[in-house]
């Protein structure tokens, strides 16, 4: 079990929450040429709404909630460790090696997973990722944009690169919004528009998406996110940007995702190897009593 610093959900959802900041150093990786269409352009999506303040929904396993938060929390305040911007369509991921699609141009910051501060919401430990969306708004309707894709991937590499579906780098994701059905989350920017007046999406998922590895020395793995918008069209195509993903940090006085701790119901070979030696024992004394 982690040793994890608890959070209540009722105070981690409220739309005045109190946010930790951090610096982050900044890298300069090299850049590749945004792309022109993205995996979902023209393909079935089942959607769901997210328009409203509060709605909800829970995606394999985890869980994402549409706010209109208040406080200062966007770039330069709250930084963002990954940021994409474009038209019609996006998609991008962070890196210290070389930043494919429509990442910003020296965005990517690296993201330990030992930095992360864990939540938890019914009895699930979870960490956070924020999204602070930005769009144009020409309608009178939700402004969009759409959000067609997340996958996490975790590495001991930093500098991963080439994305294919659900690859990074020979890296497989640990979590896939579209595994089991292509889905995409409507969203919309008029919740809090302007970059910086607040963010507009939380996703919380589950520590143990990790996998073991990561978990049983999290000092060593790096988190990526990969993340696609637009591809719904219309009111939900992305028309402006940048999209700004950030992450829930530890602070000096809140403990963060620590080595996971051995099982206590499984015993340790020393300790199996002493039962057998007393076992062993325990026979040679009980003949000598017969004898």
């Amino acid at each position: 079990m982690n040793a994890l610093k608890r959070l209540s959900s009722v105070g981690m959802l409220s739309t005045g929450i109190a946010i930790t900041a951090a610096s982050l150093v900044t890298a300069s990786p090299a850049f590749a040429a945004p792309v022109v269409t993205c995996p979902d352009t023209g393909v079935n999506q089942t959607q769901t709404d997210l328009t409203t303040d509060g709605s909800s929904a829970t995606i394999n396993q985890a869980i994402f909630t549409a706010f209109d938060s208040s406080g200062t929390v966007g770039t330069g305040v709250f930084p963002a460790f990954v940021r994409e911007q474009g038209n019609d369509c996006i998609q991008g991921y962070n890196t210290q090696g070389v930043e494919q699609f429509d990442t910003i141009n020296n965005s990517s910051e690296e993201v330990l997973l030992s930095n992360m501060l864990v939540v938890s919401v019914g009895g699930i430990d979870y960490v956070e990722f924020r999204l602070d969306i930005n769009q144009n708004k020409n309608n009178t309707g939700p402004s969009g944009p759409s959000l067609d894709n997340v996958q996490l991937f975790v590495s001991q590499n930093n500098s991963l690169t080439n994305w294919t579906n659900c690859s990074l780098g020979g890296a497989t994701c640990v979590y896939n919004m579209d595994a089991g059905t292509n889905r995409a989350l409507l969203l919309d920017y008029a919740l809090n528009n302007g970059s910086g007046n607040g963010f507009d999406l939380s996703m919380l998922v589950p520590v143990s998406t990790f996998g073991a590895a990561a978990l049983a020395d999290p000092s060593k793995y790096y988190v990526y996110l990969y993340s696609s918008f637009g591809a719904v069209g219309g009111a939900f195509a992305e028309n402006d940007g940048p999209e700004e993903w950030q992450y829930r940090m530890c602070s000096p006085t809140t403990t963060c995702v620590t080595p996971s701790s051995p099982d206590p119901g499984v015993p340790e070979p020393a300790s199996l190897a002493l039962v057998a030696l007393g076992l062993a024992m325990l026979k040679v004394a009980r003949r000598k009593r017969i004898t």
